[in-house]
């Protein structure tokens, strides 16, 4: 019996061990019921991110939807503007042209002149070389000026013929272009490579490329002892009186003039050098006209 005891107590004393911590039915209810409350606040989570989507795609909806439906609103068309047509009567070409010469001599810059004038490229750079560089003046007053109708290859210049206060001799071409009558100024003015005073009072060598009036007597003027020649008179205000220039009869230059009307100043742009000896005159060994008498 006593064995019996002992045995029984020994067993007892090695009973098995107690269960981990987290294997216990009352930790793994816990756990469970943790996992649960994750689920449900991230279901929750997820639901209000959809309904904020919701409502930011709405409001998009509803700031976009005015703009796609309403009307686009057009600027209300003013009255078709005319573009001002050629004046028909001889008065009214005068008149225009006396107005435009006056607007470029009254305009307060360069920039400004170059609007009024036919000939656009690098023509500020001219202008602010003729009068700031040169030291030339504009005309101060346009006095008693006479307008003068001329037809080249079907184009109709109006030359305006003027003198200024100081009494020199001005003729001006305009010609129709766009919407306005443009000033040929460099033909004016004879802007060319020197000074037309340097020129003649120099006598310099070479071919010079020189603007001014040409003026074609009634009659061919030959000029004696030179009977292959023939005498036209060059004028320009920096000239105190009209020079004559000689023309090689039966060149291309001669050609050209006989196409010209006579007894009227002819602006134009030339070539024109010295020949050798002491008496000589200016020879016009190129008519370069290229702005408004062949374009």
């Amino acid at each position: 019996m006593a064995n019996q005891i002992r045995k029984r107590r020994h067993r007892s004393s090695h009973a098995p061990p107690a269960a981990f911590a987290w294997d216990t039915p009352s930790v793994t209810g816990q756990r469970q019921h943790k996992s649960r409350l994750v689920i449900l606040r991230w279901f929750v989570v997820l639901i209000m991110t959809g309904l904020a989507f919701v409502a930011i795609l709405w409001n998009l909806e509803n700031q976009r939807d005015p703009l796609l439906l309403a009307p686009i609103a057009f600027p209300p068309k003013g009255p078709a503007q005319e573009i001002p047509a050629v004046p028909s009567s001889p008065e009214k070409k005068s008149e225009t042209a006396i107005a435009a010469l006056l607007e470029f001599v009254n305009a307060p810059s360069h920039q400004e002149r170059a609007h009024g004038t036919y000939e656009r490229t690098e023509t500020v750079e001219h202008l602010i070389e003729y009068y700031d560089q040169r030291g030339n003046s504009l005309p101060q007053r346009v006095i008693n000026p006479t307008v003068s109708a001329l037809s080249l290859r079907d184009r109709e210049l109006l030359l305006v013929s003027f003198t200024d206060q100081d009494g020199r001799q001005w003729s001006a071409p305009f010609e129709w272009k766009g919407n306005s009558y443009l000033l040929h100024w460099e033909a004016m003015v004879g802007f060319g490579e020197i000074s037309w005073d340097e020129f003649f009072q120099d006598r310099p060598k070479g071919h010079f490329v020189m603007r001014a009036n040409f003026f074609l007597p009634e009659n061919d003027t030959v000029r004696p002892l030179a009977t292959d020649r023939i005498v036209i008179l060059v004028s320009h205000p920096e000239l105190a009186q009209a020079a004559g220039v000689e023309v090689q009869i039966g060149s291309e230059v001669h050609q050209q003039l006989m196409g010209f009307p006579r007894l009227i100043d002819i602006p134009a742009m030339v070539d024109l050098y010295w020949p050798e000896g002491e008496n000589a005159m200016p020879l016009l060994s190129r008519w370069l006209q290229r702005d408004w008498i062949e374009r």
